[in-house]
């Protein structure tokens, strides 16, 4: 929001300045300056929890791999950073070092970042004796066993019971999978006591699990597919060719009562459009008609309507037109709003979003680029890329990808070009620019 807010500054100074109600809530300079550094402090961690939450396995192994990402980059106090910034990154960084600065926590978040295979000991204090971490005796071998074994007779007991339940077993089945093999990897280089025919029961054990896991995905991954589509049955006639789907009337009529188009009808049975053209025309099932009430009768309903929700528009009068089970088109109900609330269609029409204005002040200084995908199926791409103040072309392409680097070689072979005018028109030369100083910085890293 406050990202936002600075975004906008020109125009809410403009907007809230325009009026003299408003004009004392124009942001001072001194406002403007803390925001930034709170910006600046917490934007950050907000890019940061926005890729952490694409991870699809996180766990307490993420601990100590974020506090060190916090301690040597997010939260790093910089050279140009203001002192209210520095401030709020060092109390923001406090709060976790505090609630885990106790040793027991401590040895916890060690081991569990060592069993985690991504992380192992690249996060771990090399000082530290690590003997805790690295030796196994008996009992602990023993107590994962019996987890183990626990975790399968569970399984085993819940397989036609709650689906919930029987996710939460299989991932922490998962969890003590992870643990033999992180097990088994020490094994092999002599820092664990497993020897001899322990460490074949192991290998053992550790096959029959991932096993179980395998086909616990495989069986997911078909459950959802078949779920998600009704395939018809098929009739064998002993002719060349695939057999015919045998859909019927009522099947394709009760999809229509539904208010479902030939698009999401032909996907639900997981055939193509083509092929539900062909059995509607084999079924006589004409195209969806339009019910044919008379005007009045139309006006009559729409009042109903507002006078049960006053501030109904289009959408909400063609949703409740579809609940009666009528199929009117989109001129004709707002011709009917236009006729039965006119002063209302005006009031909702002056508070519609506008689109902004905002102000350049030279060239180069903002760029628009975009991409149109509308031939995409015939892999043509296109890539633009406009001044957004001269609306001179920067770039216009075409590419048979979508690709970030692709992007990203377009954007940097722009601004080379337009360095390489700026450079051309001050030495005299013919070719001429219309633009100032290229003020771009870019980087090989940059993200587009």
């Amino acid at each position: 929001m406050i990202e936002r807010f600075l975004e906008q500054e020109k125009a809410l100074v403009r907007v809230l300045g325009s009026d003299k109600r408003s004009c004392h809530l124009v942001p001072t300079w001194q406002d403007l300056d803390l925001l930034e550094s709170i910006n600046k402090a917490v934007k950050p961690l907000q890019e940061f929890t926005d890729a952490l939450s694409a991870e699809s396995y996180v766990s307490v192994s993420f601990i100590k791999p974020v506090l060190h990402l916090f301690k040597t980059s997010l939260l790093q106090p910089e050279e140009e950073d203001t002192e209210l910034t520095k401030t709020i990154k060092g109390k923001i960084m406090r709060h976790p070092d505090d609630k885990y600065s106790d040793p027991v926590k401590d040895e916890l978040l060690d081991m569990s970042s060592l069993v985690d295979p991504r992380f192992r000991t690249t996060f771990i204090d090399p000082d530290k004796n690590l003997v805790f971490i690295v030796k196994c005796n008996e009992e602990d071998i023993e107590n994962l066993l019996r987890r183990t074994l626990h975790c399968i007779d569970c399984i085993r007991r819940e397989r036609v019971g709650d689906d919930f339940e029987q996710g939460r077993l299989y991932r922490e089945l998962d969890h003590h999978t992870r643990t033999f093999s992180e097990l088994l990897m020490e094994s092999r280089t002599g820092n664990d006591p497993i020897q001899g025919q322990y460490l074949v029961m192991m290998e053992t054990l550790y096959g029959y699990l991932h096993t179980i896991l395998t086909e616990y995905e495989a069986t997911q991954r078909y459950s959802v597919t078949a779920n998600s589509r009704m395939m018809p049955p098929t009739i064998v006639t002993n002719l060349p060719g695939r057999p015919r789907y045998s859909i019927t009337n009522e099947q394709i009529s009760h999809c229509l009562s539904m208010g479902m188009n030939w698009r999401t009808i032909a996907n639900c049975f997981g055939i193509s459009r083509r092929t539900l053209y062909r059995h509607r025309q084999h079924l006589g099932i004409q195209s969806l008609q339009y019910n044919g009430l008379t005007n009045q009768e139309l006006n009559q309903i729409v009042t109903e309507v507002l006078q049960r929700t006053p501030n109904a528009g289009e959408a909400y009068i063609t949703g409740s037109l579809r609940s009666r089970g009528l199929r009117i088109q989109r001129w004709r109900i707002r011709q009917s709003l236009h006729e039965v609330d006119p002063v209302g269609r005006s009031i909702r029409r002056r508070h519609a979003i506008r689109r902004r204005i905002y102000d350049v002040q030279t060239s180069n200084e903002l760029w628009h680029f975009d991409s149109n995908h509308k031939l995409v199926r015939w892999r043509i791409v296109f890539h633009g890329c406009v001044d957004g103040f001269s609306r001179s072309i920067i770039y216009l392409t075409c590419l048979d990808n979508n690709r970030a680097s692709s992007v990203l070689s377009l954007f940097v072979s722009g601004v080379e070009l337009e360095q390489q005018q700026q450079s051309s028109s001050i030495s005299g030369t013919t070719m001429d620019s219309p633009h100032g100083e290229v003020g771009l910085h870019y980087s090989s890293g940059m993200q587009v």
